[in-house]
């Protein structure tokens, strides 16, 4: 029996060959698990009866006698298996196990296989006709490969514990007809996630109808959004779709099913991404709480590229934000703003957006606010890859040999420039201009320096029919730089009025005669000619005219001289030969385009670059003509009918925030009182303006005529060069028509300023009208009104700027053609040069704060709640700010038991735009965070810490009207342990009130012990002494009040005798 006991144990080995390969836990497993091990013939089972019993013996069960026990067993494996050998017996079982299917069949690798041992174990224990059913369902259901049935079972071994009738082929089945799907696309999602055919119909059923019912999509819609991202079909209704649609529609408010149907089908993943570790961090947090974006410009961001979620906050974004906002010195505001613009600046690295960013700062030079207004401008600059970027810039420079500063003005202008393909879009429209421009290389570079978004436009549409259009009527093709940017309608009627300046020559002066073929001609159509000389002779305005026009054949020369009452006015000529009798006429003579009342010239002065409220507006208006020869055929008095003046105060209405139709009442009485008629925008409401003034009716100043009072020449040392005489013979009134103007600014005006609701701003509004004119002409001279001066303690009165209401003021003006506003002396007129002007007002963090004013200094004790002391406070410069300046907070905390122990102090000045509709409703148009500063510390050694905050320099002044309020405020929060808790803390609020305003210029700036010297007003001046004022007439010269503004008068004179040259420039100034 002895040799009966090597069969015992190989008939134990033939029934664990099933599971082979496996390690030897797997056999004690089987064997553990026999019954589910047995198979269906009667053999088998007295097999599995042996088998056990031979087990059983190795388990160490007490049987009397082992030889009977391999007796038994042989006589069992030669009455079954008489005649097999080992290796039939083991083809026989491969045959019927599934493990062998698996393996050998399917070659599923061991990975899979011990997968499938750890997750499936119970598949192992099926025959191989089980698996080989499922195997051929999903073959014949899906057009599987084997590839692909390896692919799905290494990623969901389970899915061979399903049945195939009822389970894989029916859910086949329902989406098959759910979804309207064809077998390859539901077999991409199988293979995708294999874990759809485990789900139940009902779940399946739940998931689909959520999409269809609840968020609105089509049928295909929502097939298409499955096989787009398959991991929708495994996300829970109730615990991951649900509260993602909440947050969507509540937190994000998108209330807008159509986009909220974009966003998702953009990006499917945004209702699987985590909630609390990835959308509330990215949407609430860093774009709504740190970049300041409002939920719409959330959804705008997402519609526009909802792949921004899928980038690492920590390590991606934040990085990328925090090189934009201290590199560029870009607000918060200003970033996001770049985001919405160009939302795939975020999916670059940073790397290469720190690359970019020092190609432009250190090879092309720019810096500071230039290199800002180009990443602004266009953001897409970051998509370019260095070689393409160094490449488009080295093309404009050398297209048109531009020096280093004119490519940084050209692609500071227009950046956009670099977006286009060189040789097939820039090439063409340089080919094109240079061929217009008569191949004169230095007119088209002089051309792209001046309006570099001339190559912006597009050549067939634009550049093209405006320039054929120039050239048909004559007009030099530089001027296309002025054409190229009108409308269409604005460039018709530029069009017609430069065509009729040119038919006016033609018929004013007869330059040569028809028979000679001689003509004017635009000068890029050069046509050479014989000799010829022409004359012809005219009136106009009243003067007669004669102009004699010479050509020389050999040098295609052409030379003119006008003559005008036997004196000679002009004399020019031009190598260039006839062509120059076109549009180069003008340029050649002067003097008789300056006949043609069209060029007459209004320049409007101020005193100072901006006005207080409270103060006086004073300025001067010149009316003037270009006569470089100082000849003059008609003095610009005899041109004009009439001049009206007045000073307007504007606001602008935003229609998302009011409604402008309320306020017309208070329009139509501005209509009545000012010189309307002008084109002015329908959103605008006139609040204020000065009483309208014809400034032709005024009386001229017969005084201060500067041939009766201009200085004596300066004399110094006999021999010396810097001698300078002013001996000058020149008659003013010739050549100008000059006003000095004045006007009380009260101080209720609403201070200039762009917000988001309205906008409040002011100009100096002029009405010329000719005499050989039907239609006036508008010139809207644009000022600046300043808070109220930090030394004026006038209160403003009840009656304050409104715009319900309509206010008109009083204006005063002189009429001084003849001299200047005031009388100025040769040392004043001839300001030696080199000169160098110390300030002694000098710059400073807190130049605003005085030390002795309560409103600059302030210290408080902070105490919670409770009563207990937590800190002593004080803060500089924080009631009154101006754009610019800092605030300063310091916190003292007494190392003593009996103050409250703080672990941390934050602050922050932020502001807010507030809508103030006509029926007293308000809405807040616009937030603002200007700065921030936190700091932890430990309470237990720290006695003082120190915070300061800086408001920018385009941060809005405090404002408060009819229409909005905009106010400024700095926000301190300190964390504080709670008294008997330790551990547990709470926050302190504190919000101080800021009244921000203009900074006082250095001209502004009067010492501290200065004191205002009463003097007589104009008013008791002129009374008789019972204080009434003798009436005068507003247009005589001596009732114009000089008292007061004489500082502003005198730098008025030195603007116009400077523009009439009677003061030289000075050679160079430095100011301190």
């Amino acid at each position: 029996m002895t040799r009966l006991r090597p069969v015992a144990h190989l008939a134990i080995y033939v029934f664990v060959l099933c599971v082979q390969g496996t390690c030897c836990s797997a056999f004690s497993l089987h064997i553990h698990n026999a019954p589910n091990l047995r198979r269906q013939s009667s053999s088998t089972t007295r097999l599995y009866q042996a088998s056990e019993s031979a087990t059983s013996f190795d388990k160490g069960d007490a049987i009397s006698d082992e030889r009977l026990l391999d007796e038994e067993l042989a006589n069992t494996i030669e009455s079954v298996y008489d005649g097999l050998s080992l290796d039939q017996l083991s083809e026989s079982f491969a045959a019927n196990v599934s493990y062998f299917y698996l393996r050998d069949e399917l070659q599923l690798p061991d990975e899979t296989l011990w997968r499938i041992t750890y997750e499936a174990e119970s598949a192992l224990g099926m025959t191989a006709a089980t698996i080989r059913n499922k195997i051929d369902c999903l073959k014949t259901s899906l057009d599987m490969s084997d590839e692909d049935i390896r692919l799905i079972i290494g990623k969901q071994p389970t899915i061979l514990h399903l049945s195939a009738e009822k389970n894989i082929a029916t859910t086949i089945l329902f989406l098959v007809r759910a979804l309207d799907m064809g077998k390859s696309e539901l077999r991409s999602i199988v293979c995708a996630v294999p874990a759809v055919l485990c789900y139940s119909k009902d779940n399946l059923k739940s998931k689909i109808n959520f999409f269809i019912d609840v968020m609105g999509f089509t049928t295909a819609e929502a097939r298409s959004l499955f096989l787009l991202e398959p991991n929708l079909l495994r996300a829970g209704v109730i615990s991951g779709l649900m509260p993602h649609l909440r947050f969507l529609k509540l937190d994000l408010m998108i209330s807008d099913d159509s986009v909220l149907r974009c966003i998702v089908q953009k990006q499917p993943r945004i209702l699987l991404y985590s909630l609390d570790a990835n959308l509330v961090p990215k949407l609430i947090v860093y774009c709504i709480s740190m970049l300041g974006m409002s939920a719409s410009q959330v959804e705008k961001l997402l519609l526009a590229y909802p792949e921004f979620l899928g980038y690492d906050l920590e390590l991606h974004i934040l990085p990328i934000t925090n090189q934009f906002i201290q590199d560029l010195d870009m607000s918060a505001y200003e970033f996001s703003v770049l985001i919405l613009k160009f939302p795939r600046v975020i999916s670059y690295s940073l790397s290469k957006i720190k690359r970019i960013l020092g190609y432009l700062r250190y090879e092309i030079g720019l810096v500071g606010l230039d290199l800002k207004r180009v990443v602004n401008a266009w953001p897409p600059i970051f998509a370019l890859s260095q070689a393409n970027l160094e490449g488009k810039v080295h093309s404009l420079r050398q297209a048109f040999v531009l020096s280093p500063e004119e490519l940084q003005r050209v692609l500071v202008t227009k950046p956009t420039l670099l977006r286009y393909n060189f040789e097939k879009s820039l090439q063409p429209k340089i080919d094109y201009l240079r061929y217009s421009f008569g191949g004169d290389n230095a007119l088209l570079r002089e051309a792209i320096i001046k309006l570099p978004t001339l190559l912006g436009y597009s050549l067939d549409k634009r550049i093209k029919p405006r320039m054929e259009a120039m050239l048909y009527h004559e007009i030099d093709p530089r001027r296309i730089t002025v054409a190229l940017p009108m409308r269409d309608e604005y460039f018709t009627s530029w069009l017609n009025r430069q065509s009729g300046r040119n038919k006016w020559i033609q018929s004013a002066i007869v330059l040569y005669n028809p028979k000679d073929e001689a003509r004017i001609m635009h000068w890029t159509r050069s046509r050479k000619g014989r000799e010829s000389t022409s004359s012809g002779t005219g009136t106009l305005a009243g003067g007669s005219i004669e102009i004699i026009v010479s050509r020389a054949a050999s040098t295609c020369a052409t030379s003119f001289t006008i003559t005008s009452d036997n004196r000679t006015l002009s004399s020019a000529s031009d190598a260039r030969g006839v062509q120059v009798a076109g549009s180069k006429f003008q340029s050649l003579m002067p003097s008789l385009m300056n006949m043609s009342q069209q060029d007459l010239q209004v320049e409007v002065v101020f005193s100072r670059p901006a006005f207080r409220q409270g103060g006086t507006l004073v300025g001067s208006v010149r009316v003037t003509r270009d006569d470089t020869n100082n000849a003059s055929i008609i003095p610009p008095r005899n041109l004009i009918k009439s001049l009206d003046f007045c000073v307007m105060g504007r606001c602008r209405l935003d229609p998302r925030w009011h409604n402008v139709k309320e306020y017309q009442d208070a329009q139509l009485v501005a209509k009545k009182s000012l010189i309307w008629g002008m084109d002015h925008d329908k959103n605008s409401v006139c609040f204020w303006a000065t009483q309208p003034i014809d400034l032709m009716e005024y009386q001229e100043r017969t005084v201060g005529r500067w041939d009766d009072v201009k200085p004596k020449p300066i004399l110094l040392e006999e021999g010396d060069e810097t001698n300078v005489s002013v001996a000058e013979e020149i008659s003013l009134e010739d050549h100008q028509l000059a006003f000095t103007f004045q006007a009380n600014l009260p101080v209720s005006l609403p201070h200039s300023m762009q917000g988001t609701s309205c906008r409040y701003y002011y100009a100096v509004v002029i009405k010329l009208l000719l005499r050989s004119q039907k239609n006036a002409r508008w010139i809207q001279t644009p000022f600046l009104v300043l808070t109220k001066h930090p030394d004026f303690d006038h209160i403003a009165d009840d009656d304050s700027a409104s715009l319900r209401k309509f206010r008109l003021a009083p204006c005063q003006a002189v009429v001084h053609s003849s001299g200047l506003p005031c009388f100025v002396t040769a040392a004043e007129l001839h300001h030696p040069g080199g000169t160098l002007t110390v300030n002694q007002h000098g710059a400073s963090q807190f130049s605003n704060v005085r030390r002795d004013d309560p409103k600059h200094l302030q210290t408080m004790r902070v105490a919670d709640p409770s009563g207990e002391p937590v800190c002593i406070l004080t803060l500089l410069g924080a009631s009154v700010m101006h754009p610019g300046s800092r605030v300063k907070l310091t916190f003292d905390f007494p190392l003593t038991k009996d103050w409250v122990p703080c672990h941390q102090v934050c602050a922050c000045l932020q502001g807010e735009e507030i809508a103030i509709r006509r029926d007293g409703s308000c809405k807040r148009s616009r937030s603002y965070l200007f700065s921030t500063a936190h700091e932890y510390f430990d309470p237990k050694c720290i006695e003082r810490v120190t915070l300061e905050l800086l408001l920018p320099l385009d941060a809005p002044c405090s404002i408060k009207t009819d229409v909005v309020a905009i106010s400024i405020r700095c926000l301190v929060d300190i964390s504080v342990e709670q008294p008997g808790k330790e551990g547990d803390f709470q926050n302190l609020r504190l919000e101080i009130p800021c009244e921000v305003t203009h900074s006082v210029a250095a001209y502004e700036r009067t010492d501290d012990d200065a004191r205002l010297r009463d003097n007589l007003s104009i008013d008791e001046l002129l009374g008789d002494g019972n204080g009434e004022q003798l009436d005068k007439d507003p247009t005589n010269p001596a009732s114009f009040q000089n008292v007061g503004i004489s500082e502003e008068l005198k730098i008025l004179s030195m603007h116009m005798a400077e523009s009439c040259g009677l003061r030289p420039r000075p050679s160079r100034q430095f100011e301190i």
